[in-house]
């Protein structure tokens, strides 16, 4: 039996179908109605129902995950605007550290500051404080060595040359909105 191509087709193909129907003895009847409801029951569930009680499960989980997601990008953004709070409150503190460390280095070492690039000349500076001046730039000036030239001074174990540091001052204030 082949598919109806014409509305007079399709017709006969009906007629035929129910004049066979009619001839069916009636529990063969009733088995193909209970497998056509069963169909028809399947094809209902998982073309409506079934999509629908999957997205009504999941959409608790799909929506915790959202606020766990907008919570944490809040906190992220209290963060950014606490750590810039503290960074542009002691960014002008942090600059001014770093003369006083170049100071306390003696006459050996002078400092040029230039906006937000400082360039400290030294001579016959040792070793040691030449360390200990890098390591407290970095920490309490939060300065950083952009360029560094140094050689060994004619009295042993010291040191003659020049660095040039870099502090956070323009760096954060060109961040602002």
């Amino acid at each position: 039996m082949s598919l109806p191509q014409s509305q007079a087709e399709a017709n006969a193909f009906i007629q035929t179908l129910k004049s066979r129907y009619r001839g069916l003895p009636s529990r063969e009847k009733n088995t193909l109605k209970i497998a056509l409801t069963f169909f028809m029951a399947l094809s209902v569930w998982y073309g409506g129902f079934a999509p629908a009680l999957k997205i009504i499960q999941t959409h608790e989980r799909q929506h915790n995950r959202w606020q766990e997601e907008q919570t944490e990008a809040l906190w992220i953004a209290e963060e950014v605007k606490r750590i810039r709070a503290v960074s542009q409150n002691n960014t002008t503190a942090n600059a001014q550290n770093l003369p006083k460390l170049i100071a306390a280095l003696g006459p050996q070492a002078q400092i040029t500051m230039e906006g937000n690039r400082s360039v400290v000349n030294f001579k016959s500076l040792s070793a040691k404080s030449l360390t200990q001046c890098l390591i407290d730039a970095r920490a309490q000036a939060l300065a950083v060595v952009i360029e560094a030239q140094w050689t060994q001074s004619s009295s042993p174990g010291n040191w003659d040359g020049r660095v040039v540091f870099v502090t956070p001052l323009l760096q954060i204030n060109s961040t602002k909105p």
